[in-house]
């Protein structure tokens, strides 16, 4: 059961990661492209980002502790 939990949080971070790095790309497109750091669509792509930033590093604290637990 524990290697299950594991599993699952071990694909949410991936899938955090994912689209950590989705953004980032996108985020480097429109910044290559001219647009202003400044701008609403940046804004809006940095609240994504940092959102899914947040979600992952619970997610990691989560997967670090279910693994001391499977361990120990």
């Amino acid at each position: 059961m524990k290697t299950l939990k594991l599993r699952f949080l071990a694909a949410e971070i991936e899938l955090h990661w994912w689209y950590i790095r989705r953004q980032r790309r996108k985020g480097n497109k429109l910044l290559n492209a001219g647009i202003p750091r400044s701008s609403p669509k940046i804004n809006r792509l940095n609240r994504r980002y940092s959102s899914h930033c947040a979600k992952v590093m619970k997610a990691q604290k989560k997967y670090e502790h279910a693994l001391t637990l499977a361990r120990g």
